[in-house]
This record gives structure tokens, sequence and C-alpha cells, in this order.
């Protein structure tokens, strides 16, 4: 592994699929999702800390609003919800 780290290949095949990203779907943050060929960057305000549920829930949920709702451009939150 250090090996194929040291030969530059892995920055390399990273720099290529973010030219192909920027070049194809204008991306400009992670994470950008990319479904039927739209893309959209989505902010998430909080990070599962592990849970694999709650990471989950937050991706299919993404993927729930590109199928159900193929004309929302912009969903924000005026201020970000208290995690009190």
């Amino acid at each position: 592994m250090i090996a194929e780290v040291e030969s530059g290949a892995p920055i390399q095949e990273i720099r290529r699929a973010h030219e192909r990203a920027v070049n194809e779907w204008s991306a400009f943050g992670v994470p950008t999702f990319v479904v039927d060929g739209r893309a959209a960057f989505v902010r998430i305000m909080s990070r599962p800390d592990g849970d694999a549920a709650v990471a989950r829930r937050n991706v299919e949920g993404v993927l729930e609003l590109f199928d159900s709702l193929p004309d929302l451009n912009e969903f924000k939150f005026t201020t970000p919800r208290s995690l009190s």
C-alpha cells in the first residue's frame, strides 16, 4: 500500500475524478450527488458520528428529494437548528 501511495497514482486518480466532476457537473463542493446526469451540492448540518443508520438516512433523504421534487432548486434553513 505504501508503494502505491508513493507512486502518486492515488492522488492522480483523485485529481482526474475531481476535474471530471467540475467539467461535467460544475461540482464545487463535497458532497455533490449526481443522479441521472443532474448534480446537487448538499450541505448536511451534522455528522453521523459513526452511526451508520443516521448516515444512511441522510443519503437516502437526499436521493428521495432527487426523485420526488425534481424542480426543487434550493432549500436552506435561515438558521441552523439548535444541537442542544
